[in-house]
């Protein structure tokens, strides 16, 4: 099996000049030179520093150990064994699309904020613990091996940061037009600076909300507009939120209880939470039927041996802070029933 031709940065990027790039210390050589020297005679010069003195950039890569001049390079304290690499087969070329949710998969839940770069790439792990930043580097890159196409994901050591990051995001867009910007220009330069996001998408009065699941669980990420007015223009500015966990699933005795949370100041409609509701229940399965009552309770119906069996999920919707509202939809203990429901969704 052949794998990248160049080595791995620290920050997760595959270049011969990891220093003069900007991407760190080289963390892994490619597959060709497997071995890391102690010497940084390779991949270009550092700047001058205040003596004026050049010093050398990356450690070198062998074919083999002897090669090395100063020996095989020591594992810098407190650092060894923090890179990790995933290889994900795929018969077909997998779309950018694909690789990112492959990339999503990986990381798994995680309680620490989360931040794509322009490029869809790569995502950036970040926590902060007594007031400092962290961070570490998620990233995927598709290549072709003899037989098979594959997503490799890498994932760096946890990196302090030097200074303070934003999770959010931010598009800017000039309007030379006289007239303001309509709802439906807006929405224009929202879906150019979204693209094609492998994600469902929820189309929202100011915006949009990108959801994404994994099991039970769920988060969503907003986009949001807001427009300057200036001289003899405007700036459209599309802004990117991080993504907040807004799905998830406990058990209270027998009974199973999902919990959402709509990050929106306006209640959710019936129709809104139908839409959770259909979500939660999952995909239809065959020999189930489920009529929605009025106030988006609903019963399920399934056919077990000779008995028919039926269970309720009851949602309360109720109001939390910093301008949400919780949605609690509990899911009752399966009962014998007398007879069948007719109507499904």
């Amino acid at each position: 099996k052949r794998g990248p031709k160049e080595p791995l940065c620290q920050d997760g990027t595959f270049s011969w000049q990891c220093h003069a790039g900007g991407h760190g210390e080289r963390a892994q050589c490619p597959k060709e030179l497997p071995f890391m020297c102690e010497e940084m005679t390779c991949g270009g010069f550092t700047p001058a520093d205040q003596s004026g003195k050049k010093g050398n950039k990356d450690h070198c890569c062998e074919k083999a150990a002897k090669d090395c001049k100063l020996g095989l390079r020591k594992c810098p304290k407190g650092q060894a064994g923090n890179l990790r690499t995933w290889e994900i087969e795929r018969k077909k070329k997998p779309t950018k699309a694909e690789a990112l949710a492959a990339l999503y998969k990986t990381i798994g839940d995680t309680k620490f904020d989360l931040k794509e770069n322009r490029a869809g790439d790569a995502v950036m792990e970040i926590k902060t613990e007594k007031g400092r930043q962290f961070y570490r580097i998620w990233k995927y890159k598709v290549t072709k091996k003899p037989r098979w196409w594959f997503i490799i994901i890498t994932r760096t050591q946890w990196l302090q940061a030097k200074k303070t990051m934003e999770i959010t995001m931010s598009w800017s867009y000039k309007w030379t037009k006289g007239r303001a910007p309509s709802n439906r220009n807006l929405r224009f330069y929202l879906k150019k600076a979204m693209g094609k996001s492998p994600w469902t998408v929820q189309r929202m009065r100011d915006g949009a909300v990108e959801i994404r699941t994994q099991g039970d669980d769920g988060w969503q990420r907003k986009w949001t507009w807001e427009v300057k007015k200036e001289k003899r223009s405007r700036t459209i500015k599309i802004i990117r939120g991080k993504w907040e966990k807004v799905m998830w699933k406990s058990k209270k005795g027998k009974e199973v209880v999902y919990y959402y949370m709509w990050m929106n100041s306006v209640k959710p409609t019936d129709r809104e939470l139908r839409d959770i509701l259909h979500r939660q229940m999952g995909p239809k399965k065959p020999g189930y039927k489920v009529v929605v009552n009025n106030d988006n309770s609903a019963e399920e119906t399934k056919e077990e041996g000779n008995k028919e069996m039926g269970r309720k999920w009851s949602m309360v919707v109720k109001k939390k802070g910093g301008g949400s509202y919780q949605v609690t939809t509990t899911v009752g203990q399966w009962y014998k029933v007398s007879k069948y429901f007719n109507k499904g969704l």
